[in-house]
């Protein structure tokens, strides 16, 4: 054979070999660009019947019930860069789809090798995919948030900059590639909203249809108001608002501090910032508000100091910067025709005859009432006129230093014979009053419910906020004690002067206490002697328990819980530690962290104690203890009683049985909202779901799948039975909607 015959056959295996490989390649990168449509996953009802049915390589999307998601994959690893997902969905009911399969990664794009042009690419994806391989741009930037718009321009990541912009089917840029996102959802207005990312916020901006820029993009919020755009930013403690039109014209703003929206008009504020150091809040005395329609003419100019708007009387109250007053209505007309030094309005409740009246202060400091319309509804002046709260159309009132109760017509209805009479915030139908220079407690009709014998007597206030039908009395010799309603002595007044601070009450356990002298506090409890603690600051924990702090010299601090009866509970090694109390069936219940310590005590006793390293302690309103172990392991829960029920892995879900793990076995199990048991540790998997009426199921009941050991789930209900028993190779109950594989063949079995 001669050496050209020879090189011939050598040139065509040469040739066969690589077109057997071309092929073979071209096969394998078919094959692995191919998406599978994955296994059939079932949704079943809580009868044993199959609701719907669809192909998906993920469980089926049900967060839009009963719109229902499901997923195609290629063949690439997903760590290979080429991994890509197809998705769709179709609704449950009808089994129509919602349009077709939909490329998540829709910028399937090429550009030139020299990276000067991008286009949208005509090749097929696995052409594209083989094309990939060639450029120099890394995967992970062009696997982006690039789409192809209903205009047919592209919205396309740009290389050299890292940011997004706009083309043309030809490449050129429509607009420049600033931006991070874009939002064409609202082109019916004309509008295309733009995003940029800076640092750690957002700045919107907005364009025409054409991307010519209407709102430059320095906005952190932006919203829709009507027909307009409400954008807002800020800077350290300066905000900033602004409203614009669909055609960029700024209608208020760029730079008001703060725009409040109405049916006809906008209540909008200036801030006078000039030299102001950004890093402090804007002072009220720097604030003007104003009144604007949504032309943007101005009703009222911004100038005043408050503006409080009555929609349901259709006025303005305005006050300038001298502490004036005008009522106005919506047109900035003035009703009174003068200033005045004081207008409030009051509501007197639905059925009155005048729902709404005004209280009404002149420059002489005289008291009266008129409607809306500016009409006086009585013509007697009274020295001070206050709306007692929680009353309809009862009024506290004025003249010559004596006070009573009185409508809005000025009707007397309680004589004007008190020196002084304030009501009780928390109860409408009760008033503390001063009649001959003591104190005591009325009803609105002027029967008394505590005796004028006291000093004082405590109005409304942090002490008295949780005390119920109880009061705290200062009698004439300066004993404080505490009187209830029915006029009995509940605790025993005591020779004690207020030091500093306030009284405080405990409601839970009817203590109370207050510092009567340099590091001494003193604590009152019905039928027993004052007990004196020596504390810098004492802190009431609930529980009858109190945490005191001890000031030794200038550097060192002792802290102590104590008992209301002045006994030491724990002595705390550091000033590092987390503690919570609170009473359960009448019993003080107290969790302390200290030095990677868990102690939990209840009734007095130690009922736990645990050793490992803790971020924080917390007992919740079902009387649990929930610890976060400073690994962030998992929230270990414990009962009162000091049982430890395992690690919730449903933390912050309110549902009938909750997950728990169990360390030692590595199983799970599920407990109620008691702690216990409804089914033991013994499941590889548990997930547990609220169903909202999803084909026979009751609304509002709570399921469960499980795991059992052999790789089986099954469905349980909320009481530990069985909706279905273990039989599945996968299932889940995912937003309620029971859904499984089945093996061929495989029949449901209740």
């Amino acid at each position: 054979m001669n050496k050209v015959k020879k090189q011939l056959i050598e040139n065509a295996v040469i040739f066969g070999c690589f077109m057997i490989a071309a092929f073979m390649l071209g096969k394998y990168l078919l094959q692995k660009n191919s998406f599978e449509a994955g296994e059939v996953r079932y949704i079943l009802d809580t009868e044993g019947n199959i609701i719907s049915s669809h192909p998906s390589t993920t469980p089926l999307n049900t967060d839009s019930y009963p719109n229902i998601g499901y997923t195609y994959e290629n063949n690439w690893s997903e760590a290979s860069g080429l991994y890509r997902v197809q998705s769709g969905s179709y609704d449950i009911n009808t089994g129509e789809e919602n349009g077709s399969l939909d490329y998540l990664y829709k910028a399937e794009y090429i550009h030139s090798f020299w990276d000067d042009f991008c286009y949208p690419s005509t090749k097929n994806y696995a052409v594209y995919k083989m094309m990939y391989g060639f450029t120099r741009a890394d995967s992970a930037e062009l696997g982006n948030d690039s789409f192809y718009m209903d205009d047919g321009n592209l919205f396309i990541y740009d290389i050299n900059s890292g940011n997004y912009g706009v083309v043309d089917s030809y490449g050129n840029w429509l607009l420049s590639p600033e931006y991070q996102k874009i939002d064409t959802s609202h082109t019916d207005k004309g509008i295309v909203i733009v995003e940029k990312d800076k640092g750690y916020w957002r700045q919107f901006g907005v364009t025409d249809l054409d991307y010519n820029v209407l709102i430059e993009p320095e906005y952190r919020h932006l919203d829709f108001y009507d027909d307009y755009l409400y954008v807002s930013n800020y800077e350290e403690h300066i905000q900033k608002y602004a409203l614009y039109d669909y055609n960029g014209n700024a209608v208020i703003g760029p730079d008001y501090g703060g725009i409040v929206f109405y049916d006809t008009f906008m209540k909008v504020e200036i801030d006078d910032i000039e030299g102001m150091d950004l890093s402090d809040y804007v002072d009220d005395e720097d604030r003007y508000y104003g009144i604007y329609d949504y032309e943007g003419n101005a009703i009222l100019e911004p100038i005043y100091s408050s503006i409080t708007i009555g929609e349901e009387t259709g006025t303005l109250i305005v006050e300038d910067h001298d502490s004036q007053y005008r009522l106005l209505d919506f047109e900035g007309n003035d009703i009174l025709g003068d200033y005045y030094k004081y207008i409030e309005c009051t509501d007197q409740g639905e059925g009155n005859e005048h729902q709404y009246v005004f209280i009404i202060e002149d420059q002489d400091e005289h008291y009266y009432f008129c409607d809306k319309d500016g009409k006086k509804l009585s013509d007697e002046y009274f020295d001070y006129i206050k709306d007692i709260y929680g009353s309809d159309d009862l009024y506290i009132a004025g003249l010559d230093d004596k006070y009573g109760l009185i409508d809005c017509f000025g009707n007397i209805m309680l004589e004007f014979k008190y020196s002084e009479l304030k009501d009780l915030h928390e109860d409408s139908a009760y008033l503390v009053a001063i009649l001959d220079g003591k104190a005591g407690v009325i009803d609105i009709s002027g029967t008394p419910i505590i005796d004028f014998d006291y000093k004082s007597i405590l109005k409304h206030d942090y002490a008295t906020d949780d005390m119920g039908d109880k009061f705290i009395v200062i009698t004439e010799d300066d004993q404080v004690g505490v009187v209830n309603t029915k006029n009995e002595t509940f605790i025993e007044p005591q020779s004690y002067p207020l030091f500093d601070g306030e009284y405080k009450y405990t409601y839970d356990d009817e203590i109370l206490y207050f510092q009567f002298d340099e590091q001494k506090w003193v604590i009152l409890k019905p039928n027993s002697l004052p007990v004196e603690f020596h504390f810098g600051d004492l802190k009431y924990l609930g529980g009858g328990l109190f945490l005191g702090r001890e000031y030794v010299g200038r550097y060192e601090i002792n802290d102590y819980i104590i008992d209301s009866s002045g006994n030491i509970v724990w002595e705390f090694e550091d000033t590092i530690y987390d503690v919570e109390a609170t009473m359960v069936e009448n019993k003080p219940l107290l969790v302390i962290s200290d030095n990677d310590r868990l102690t939990i005590m209840y009734d007095g006793n130690i009922v736990a104690n645990d050793y490992y390293p803790i971020s924080f302690i917390e007992i919740t309103d079902n009387n649990f203890i929930k610890v976060c172990p400073a690994d962030s392991s998992g929230y270990k829960i414990y009962n009162y009683k000091g049982d430890y029920l395992g690690i919730d892995c449903n933390i912050g879900v309110c549902t009938e049985i909750k997950e728990y793990y169990d360390e030692a076995s590595g199983l799970y199990g599920l407990r109620d909202k008691e702690g216990n048991i409804v089914l033991d540790f013994e499941y590889e998997y548990i997930e547990v779901s609220r169903y909202y009426n999803y084909h026979n199921v009751k609304e509002g009941g709570i399921m469960a799948v499980v795991k059992i050991k052999d790789g089986k789930y099954g469905i349980i209900d909320v009481n530990g039975n069985w909706i279905y028993e273990p039989q599945f190779d996968w299932a889940s109950v995912s937003n309620g909607v029971i859904q499984v594989t089945l093996r061929e063949g495989q029949e449901i079995k209740k």
